[in-house]
């Protein structure tokens, strides 16, 4: 089971990815839980951490998930 992801852990991948909070809507978010996790106000939902994770391990840029919708 993996661990959980913080608040600072989802914020530091998410530049990583180059994304904006607005930007990371492209994850299967709406823009305000975007803005809400990145503020640390929501947490990180398991699937979207799990999703970055890979994304990152894998360098998997965001424009790669636009092309699937």
């Amino acid at each position: 089971m993996p661990k959980e992801m913080t608040e600072k852990q989802y914020n530091q991948a998410r530049e990583v990815l180059g994304l904006s909070i607005v930007g990371a809507s492209v994850l299967g978010i709406s823009r305000r839980q975007a803005q809400r996790i990145a503020a640390g106000d929501a947490p990180v939902p398991g699937p979207l951490a799990n999703l970055v994770r890979l994304m990152v391990a894998k360098n998997i840029k965001p424009q790669y998930l636009e092309k699937l919708e």
